[in-house]
C-alpha cells in the first residue's frame, strides 16, 4: 500500500547535527502531538481460538456496517493470530512492548465508509494511524479477514520513540521513513505470512519484472524519504522497498534492521538517513546497494 500522507515539504542538507535535529522533531513543523486512546465505542472482542504462548497486544473493534455475528468473530480470529504472528516476526513481547499496549481496530462495510472516518481520508482499503494506534480497515464479510501488513506497522510503531512530522495537512506520529515503513511491512507479509505482493507474484520476482525501472535507482537518496518515494510508481518502488529491506534482514537480522528503523526519520534528510544506515550496517550504501542488485539479478 502507498503511503497515504500528502506530500511533504523537502527538508534540505544543513550542518545541524542529526541528534540535535532528531531531538527537535517536529514541533518546528507542527507542535507536539500526543497519543491518547480512543474512548468511546469500541468493545473489547475475545478471540474464540487459543493463541498459543505468542504474545499478542489487546485489540478493540468497532464493527460499523453489516455484519453477522459469525462474520464479526472470523475477523476478530484473523487480526489476533495476524497480531500475534507479527509480533513474534519482530520480536515485540511483554517484556519489550508498552505495558497495556492496545490496538484499535474499525471495520467498515464499504469503502466509502472508511475513507470518511479515516483521519487523512485515504481511499485506500486499510490504513494505520499511529496517534491512536488505530487501524481502518474495508472488509467485506465473504472476503479473506486477514491482511497482516496494516498491523506490521503498528506493532513495530512500538520499537522505539515516535517523532511527529507533518506531511502536507496531516501531522503525524511517525518512526522511520515511509520507505522502510512499507519495506517492512511487505518484507514482513512475505517472509512471516508467506503473502505475495501483487499478481501472484512475490517482491524479488517482481523486482526482476521492473528492472529497467530500477536501473533508475543509483542511490537510497532518491527514495529513503517519502518525498523522493512519491516520485516513483507504486508498482516499482514498493516491491524494490519490501525486497530490499528483506535483504537487510537477510543479511544483518533484525535487531540490526530495528536499528535502522529507530534511527532514521522523515525530518532527517536523505543524506542524514544514509549516513545512518551507513553506520549501523559497516558499509556504504553503494556497497549495499550492489549486494541487493547481485542478489536479485544475478541467479
Amino acid at each position: 500500500m502507498a503511503p497515504s500522507f500528502e506530500r511533504s515539504e523537502t527538508f534540505e542538507k544543513t550542518g545541524e547535527s542529526i541528534e540535535k535535529k532528531k531531538k527537535r522533531g517536529g514541533i518546528e513543523q507542527g507542535g507536539r502531538i500526543d497519543r491518547h486512546e480512543p474512548t468511546s465505542g469500541f468493545a473489547k472482542l475475545a478471540p474464540s481460538i487459543k493463541i498459543s504462548k505468542k504474545y499478542c497486544p489487546q485489540i478493540l473493534f468497532i464493527f460499523r456496517g453489516v455484519y453477522s455475528p459469525e462474520a464479526q468473530q472470523l475477523f476478530i480470529d484473523a487480526q489476533y493470530t495476524d497480531a500475534a504472528d507479527a509480533c513474534e516476526c519482530l520480536g515485540v513481547t511483554a517484556h519489550t512492548a508498552p505495558k497495556d499496549l492496545k490496538l484499535f481496530v474499525l471495520v467498515f462495510d464499504s469503502q466509502e465508509k472508511k475513507k470518511s472516518a479515516d483521519p487523512f481520508h485515504a481511499g485506500s482499503r486499510a490504513s494505520a494511524r499511529f496517534n491512536e494506534m488505530e487501524l481502518y480497515r474495508y472488509w467485506r464479510a465473504d472476503e479473506d479477514p486477514h491482511f497482516p501488513h496494516e498491523l506490521t506497522h503498528l506493532i513495530a510503531h512500538v520499537w522505539g520513540e515516535s517523532y511527529s512530522w507533518v506531511a502536507g495537512q496531516h501531522a503525524t506520529l511517525m518512526m522511520s521513513t515511509s520507505f522502510f515503513q512499507e519495506g517492512l511491512a511487505l518484507a514482513v507479509d512475505e517472509f512471516c505470512f508467506k503473502r505475495q505482493w501483487v499478481r501472484g507474484k512475490f517482491l524479488d520476482e517482481l523486482c526482476r519484472e521492473y528492472a529497467a525501472d530500477l536501473a533508475a535507482i543509483h542511490s537510497l537518496e532518491q527514495c529513503v524519504n517519502f518525498d523522493g518515494m512519491n516520485t516513483f510508481q507504486d508498482t516499482v518502488i514498493m516491491p524494490f522497498a519490501g525486497s530490499f529491506v528483506k535483504f537487510l534482514i537477510q543479511e544483518f537480522g533484525m535487531d540490526t534492521f530495528k536499528n535502522i528503523y529507530t534511527h532514521t526519520q522523515e525530518i532527517l534528510s536523505p543524506w542524514e538517513n544514509i549516513a545512518e544506515v551507513e553506520k549501523i550496517c559497516g558499509m556504504s550504501e553503494k556497497e549495499l546497494l550492489r549486494r541487493w542488485r547481485e542478489k536479485i539479478f544475478i541467479v
